[in-house]
């Protein structure tokens, strides 16, 4: 990221700051589940995929040769990204690829739809599959806000209709960060189109959320712009990633930061302004009040948690657990990662969704 840093500002600098590239360390991975008496496979890992490579090959062969390339660039991303016109007439980008049951990937901050790319693949090969930029962020139209633009509300009625236009009824979503405010506001409105839920280190409730507490004016002005200005973007998303353990526990080439970072410097930070001065106590009586609909929500969950994570810690489970029924083998926490699963061990991700939707409800 400082190397991106580098180069925006004199567009001569090469090359991925040495000290951002440090290798995650698979023997000393721990994966803990918190139902007491379960047990994984020796170190807590689970299996690759890819040994029913028949059906794997027969689902490569129905995709669109788009969706076979690798996105090894945020160019690439973007190539196989289609544009929707919400009710607004601003444009929604996201990737719709493979067949079966529909899978809603909704990403959080300062991130977008990029944070996936390591999935995606994958995914797309057993499940029709769709990574949406939530407006604001990532390809998606950047407008400067107005009323309550870019609430969780809007970006979930957004969600919906695009969910619409493509002919998907029900799915399952899941969600990362403040992706789960988006989710929860869905659960809320379309309760009857969400069959199942997969949350990863998300916004569930003040308690084991660590809240910056920006408040409105100027000062958050400051703050939020910084991520769009082209000469400290890539230096507060290092430091943004830094906090949430990403640095630490996988690696990033000098294309997977442009992927994060180039998408920020066209925006204008309004909709980083607007969720950072959302997290107040009516947005947190709002999330207690999840627990009547958790209780009524008949599909099943998994828990995909990074034990590390500092921002987001597993204080905010048992909110969870207590009001929604979760099957014991779907609570999983991996004590020695934080806050970006599909960045730090996305082949256990990529293992668990599989194995989670094969015996989810319809």
């Amino acid at each position: 990221l400082r190397a991106v840093s580098q180069r925006g500002r004199a567009d001569q600098h090469r090359g991925v700051d040495p000290g951002m590239r440090i290798e995650p360390g698979e023997s000393q991975r721990r994966q803990h589940r918190l139902a007491p008496g379960q047990r994984s496979g020796a170190n807590g890992r689970i299996g690759r995929l890819g040994n029913d490579s028949r059906r794997r090959d027969e689902a490569l062969q129905r995709l669109p040769a788009i969706a076979k390339q690798k996105q090894r660039t945020g160019t690439d991303h973007r190539a196989q990204q289609q544009l929707f016109a919400s009710a607004t007439g601003r444009q929604i980008a996201y990737t719709d690829h493979g067949t079966g049951p529909a899978l809603v990937l909704l990403h959080g901050v300062p991130t977008s739809s990029w944070m996936y790319r390591k999935v995606l693949p994958e995914l797309q090969l057993h499940f029709r599959t769709i990574s949406i930029d939530l407006l604001g962020y990532g390809s998606s139209d950047k407008p400067e806000a107005t009323n309550d633009l870019y609430s969780a509300t809007q970006q979930a009625a957004r969600v919906h209709a695009l969910l619409n236009h493509l002919g998907i009824q029900r799915y399952t979503l899941m969600m990362h960060d403040m992706g789960g405010l988006v989710a929860w506001e869905m659960l809320r409105a379309h309760p009857q189109s969400v069959a199942n839920l997969i949350v990863q280190n998300t916004i569930i409730r003040d308690e084991g959320f660590k809240n910056p507490d920006i408040k409105p004016g100027a000062m958050a002005r400051r703050v939020t712009r910084a991520y769009s200005n082209s000469w400290s973007s890539a230096a507060i998303l290092t430091m943004s990633f830094r906090s949430l353990g990403l640095t630490g526990n996988a690696s990033l080439n000098e294309a997977e930061c442009e992927g994060y970072v180039i998408p920020m410097r066209e925006g204008n930070g309004d909709a980083l302004y607007a969720f950072f001065t959302s997290l107040d106590d009516t947005l947190f009586e709002r999330l207690d009040s999840n627990a009547e609909r958790f209780a009524e929500f008949s599909g099943d969950t998994l828990i995909l948690w990074g034990g590390e994570d500092k921002v987001l810690t597993t204080q905010q489970l048992p909110f969870l657990t207590e009001n929604l029924q979760i099957k014991p083998e779907n609570i999983r926490v991996y004590e020695d990662n934080d806050h970006f699963l599909v960045e730090e061990i996305p082949t256990d991700v990529i293992a668990q969704v599989v194995r989670f939707m094969s015996t989810a409800s319809d």
